[in-house]
């Protein structure tokens, strides 16, 4: 939840250094703002002060046009719809375990978490912020629905890598691994379709649990 308040922050505050109105030299340029990528690292969350750091020197203290604050930034609301277990830790799936894959297909694993992430859980239940304590977040909502698949997430879009001639207990023919989602051990319902299996895993990894 840190991460994800922060970075929405960060939009707000990015909007308003790109807006031609503010007379920011960053005017136009949204690409120009920093971000969990510069001068942060997106991984390693203990960097993201680099960035905080960015926003209070280029932004927060600048002269061009009187800081807006909290109180002139867009607001934002946080779905927690499958953030409750946390991202996955492909690292699982390196040597030494049974799986054996190389660091191209953890990284990629990495990668692709955002489609039918694997090992999530339902976070937050939806409310309103009706208190100033985070002045601009209104509301954590479920928009994605839980257990609704986001298509394939196999090779073929990009979103799974696996290599099949070190671990391969569906015996899987080469034809068909492109198709294939090794984390869930299927071929993922289509986009919008109900996925089952996802939504009993959603459950079942609940943070704070279901009643």
């Amino acid at each position: 939840m840190p991460q994800l308040e922060k970075y929405a922050h960060w939009i707000s505050e990015c909007i308003w250094f790109a807006d031609p109105n503010s007379g920011s030299w960053g005017a136009g340029h949204t690409e120009w703002c920093g971000s969990q990528y510069s001068p942060a690292t997106a991984s390693d969350f203990s960097t993201w002060s680099l960035t905080d750091a960015w926003y209070a020197n280029n932004v927060e203290s600048q002269t061009w046009v009187p800081y807006p604050g909290d109180a002139g930034l867009k607001h934002y609301v946080v779905d927690t719809s499958r953030n409750g277990n946390g991202p996955l830790d492909a690292s699982k799936y390196a040597p030494p375990s049974n799986y054996n894959q190389p660091p191209a297909v953890i990284t990629a694993l990495t990668n692709g978490n955002w489609c039918n992430p694997f090992g999530a859980g339902l976070g937050l239940r939806p409310k309103a912020i009706p208190d100033s304590s985070q002045a601009l977040l209104d509301a954590y909502l479920w928009v994605k629905i839980p257990g609704e698949s986001d298509g394939s997430c196999d090779a073929a879009g990009g979103a799974r890598a696996w290599d099949y001639t070190l671990y391969n207990p569906w015996n899987i023919a080469t034809d068909a691994q492109s198709l294939f989602d090794p984390l869930w051990g299927m071929d993922d319902p289509a986009s919008g379709a109900w996925f089952p299996q996802q939504a009993l895993q959603l459950a079942q990894l609940a943070n704070p649990p279901l009643l």
